[in-house]
Order: structure tokens, then sequence, then C-alpha cells
């Protein structure tokens, strides 16, 4: 009972929103609109849309918030991933049930969903919408993507259902090479769209005053280390945590992170046992210039704090195109990245190879790459690896030079030219 009432409640929403008979309408779909860099090039797809186009954006559910608010209708299917295995499997099928009623009802040309789980429930309730998928990351190098989930997801999932979208989405190019060679998707059901910038308006905001109890932090007189991101697996904030403890070993610095999640507690445990001086969020201090590395939490400018350090750290596992990396270079700060799986090495240079095998932090056209910071290079070349950067972040003029070269860069990026590879898709 409860169910049919909340499809009927449902429904009559959808109602309220029936789009003109002249405008093609155009459905969004993602698990959820909590912070997230998906979430993020959702919002920014939703606005650049709806100025030819009605939009509807349609999620699971708003358990964890809304986010990003574009102005465009909202539709949520109320319904949860689920505790247990059965119901799980129950909610997936009520997911693809609701999602092709509100298909039918506003009638859409296109659904275009982001992330894995929204992939699959906009394949299988399509009706004769086309049907686009959006691939954000990597799925071969997904460490979250394991156990008999995750073979289930690479050998039968990925592999069958994709072929049944109209098209993929990929944010990369190392993300379309291996979903063709890896997961056999036929080059022509792909095409590659990199994720799109607003440099201008990052540029203004990262000029933005920043609280007052942090300026100390930004005005000391030692280079500052600076990530931005969801403290999580993915993102491998051990590492940068590990590398701030070497770093500061040979030379005197700040490093800063901001954002939340899971890890912080286990991160900021590692790097008091680093013997660092830690800040943590919202701690009072007598002088906040006397820490090593600070966790300042969720900030919702963090590109005033971006654009007050020298330098933009991303020590990702893996990733698809970071978002992150083309915001840094709006806010005229140069990046170093580790050389992950599919994303850094296509912003940093003019090479697309999925992934580069590095031996040594090297100094590119756009940046600074690094090898991946896994757990056995941590434990065997980290002094190695925090020696290198030293002198690589040494140069005054080299920094000078990545942050202009950086911001020319994201330039190319912007959303005018990147959204007319988006509308030429879905005129055709």
């Amino acid at each position: 009972m409860t169910s049919k009432l909340l499809s009927i409640t449902i429904i009559n929403s959808i109602v309220n929103i029936m789009p003109p008979m002249d405008k093609k309408v155009i459905l969004l779909l993602i698990p959820n609109l909590d912070f997230g860099g998906a979430q993020r090039v959702f919002y920014n797809l939703s606005v650049e849309l709806s100025k030819h186009y009605t939009v509807v954006e349609c999620v699971f559910n708003l358990d964890t918030g809304h986010a990003f608010k574009s102005g465009n209708e909202v539709i949520s299917l109320n319904i949860d991933a689920g505790n247990n295995v059965l119901q799980k499997m129950y909610n997936f099928f009520l997911r693809c049930k609701r999602l092709r009623a509100v298909k039918k009802k506003i009638n859409a040309s296109v659904c275009i969903s982001h992330l894995e789980g929204a992939d699959y429930v906009n394949i299988l309730s399509r009706r004769n919408e086309k049907v686009i998928c959006c691939i954000h990351g990597s799925k071969l190098h997904d460490e979250n993507i394991r156990g008999v989930i995750g073979w289930i997801r690479k050998m039968v999932l990925i592999p069958i259902l994709y072929k049944r979208a109209d098209l993929l989405i990929t944010v990369s190019q190392g993300v379309f090479k291996e979903l063709h060679e890896y997961f056999n998707i036929p080059e022509k059901k792909m095409q590659w769209i990199p994720n799109f910038f607003y440099p201008d308006l990052i540029r203004s905001k990262s000029k933005e005053d920043i609280p007052t109890q942090w300026e100390p932090i930004f005005s000391s007189s030692e280079p500052r280390f600076i990530t931005v991101g969801r403290l999580t697996l993915q993102k491998n904030q051990e590492a940068f945590v590990r590398l701030a403890a070497e770093f500061i070993k040979q030379r005197k610095s700040k490093w800063i992170i901001v954002g939340n999640g899971e890890l912080l507690e286990v991160l900021s445990t590692l790097a008091k046992e680093l013997n660092l001086r830690v800040y943590l969020p919202n701690e009072k201090v007598n002088n906040i210039a006397d820490f090593d590395i600070y966790f300042l939490g969720f900030y919702d400018n963090p590109y005033s704090l971006v654009s007050r350090s020298n330098w933009f750290i991303l020590t990702s596992s893996w990733e698809g195109f970071p978002m992150v990396i083309g915001e840094s270079m709006a806010c005229g700060t140069p990046v170093i990245s580790t050389d992950c799986h599919t994303g850094p090495r296509e912003f940093l240079t003019n090479q697309h190879e999925t992934l580069n095998t590095l031996v040594d932090c090297i100094a590119v056209e756009y940046g600074i790459l690094t090898p991946l910071l896994d757990s056995k290079s941590l434990q065997t070349k980290l002094p190695e690896r925090a020696k290198q950067l030293i002198t690589l972040t040494s140069s005054e003029e080299r920094r000078e030079v990545y942050s202009k070269q950086g911001y020319a860069r994201v330039q190319e990026l912007s959303a005018s030219k990147i959204m007319d590879r988006w509308f030429m898709i879905i005129n055709n």
C-alpha cells in the first residue's frame, strides 16, 4: 500500500511540470544530489541544457540532501538502496518501474544518467526515448568494485547492459579506451566529452574573503599545499598525510585538507602518529599558525582557499576526469597529481595514455605528475618522492608559468566550447 501511495504522489507531482509541447524534454538521472564531482557535473549540465530544452532532474532519493540546485524541477523516486540482498533487488525493480512512469508522463525525448547505479535503471526502464549514460570514472581500476558483486558488475552488468544504451559518454579518453578494450563496448556506441568549467566564475569566487580565523594559515611564509575532496579510499588522502610528514622533515611547509568523509578520524590519527602537529575542524586554539597539517572540513567556497595556496595536490588512486584539477587551474594554482588510471595525464599533458608507469616525479606541460602513491611506494619510495617534489616546487618561476598555462588550459574546457558537442548529440 505504501509503495502505491508513493507512486501516486510521484506521478501526480509530475503532472504539474508537464513541459510545453514544442520543447524537447531532457530527463537527467543520478542516485543522489550530495556534494561530489559527478553531482557537480550533473548540475552544470542541467543548467546548460535548460537554456535550450525543458530539463527535469530525477534522483533515487533526497536522503543526503540537495547540494546543487539548478532551478529545474526535481523528482525523487523516494526509494533507498535497501538493507539486504532481497530488499536491494526489490527496490532496484521499483526504481526501474517508477522511472519508466516518469519518462512516460513527461514524454522524455532523452534520458541522461550519471553514475553506474543510475545507468542500469535508465537502461532497464527505457521506453522510446534515447538512453545516454555518462561514465565518470574507471571501471577497471575502481577498488570499490570487488568481491562477488564486483565480479558480477565487471563480467556481466557492465559489458552486457551498457551495450543496450544508445550512447555512452566518457569524460576521458582513458575511460573510452578502457570500455572498448576491456569490456568490449563498440567504439560506435561511445563518444568522449570532457567535463566543462566556468573559469571566469571560479576565478571570481577564488578572490572572495576567507574566514578570519584561517587567515594566519594562508599568510604564512611557508609554502602551502592543499587538497580538496571527500575523505575516501579513492582520493587516497593517506598518501597526502604521509607525504606531508616526509616533506616537512626536509622543508617547513603547511598542508591543508578541505573536505569531510568517513576517513577523517583515521587520517587525523595517522597524522598524529607521524608526529605532525594536527589541526582538526572547528578546533579552538591560541595560534592556528602553529600547526603542520590542517583538517578544515567542508567549506562551501574551496576556491578561495585553493587560490591562496602555492600548490594543489591530487593523490587519487583512480579517477575519471577530476574536476578539482581544472578548478585549481582556474584559481591560478598549479597542480601536482598522481598519474592515476585515467584523467590527470590528459589534463596535465597533451598525451592520452591510460597510464604511464612513471619512475620519478616529472614536470610536464601543465603541471607535475607523480607515480602512483600506493602502499608499496609509500613504504619504499616516500623519501625519494618528497625530495623530488621539493626540487620541483622550489622554483617560483616554474610555479608562475604553471599558473598562467593552467588557466589557459582550463579555458579550452569552458562550458561554451564543450556544450556544442552535447547539443550536437541531442539534436541528432
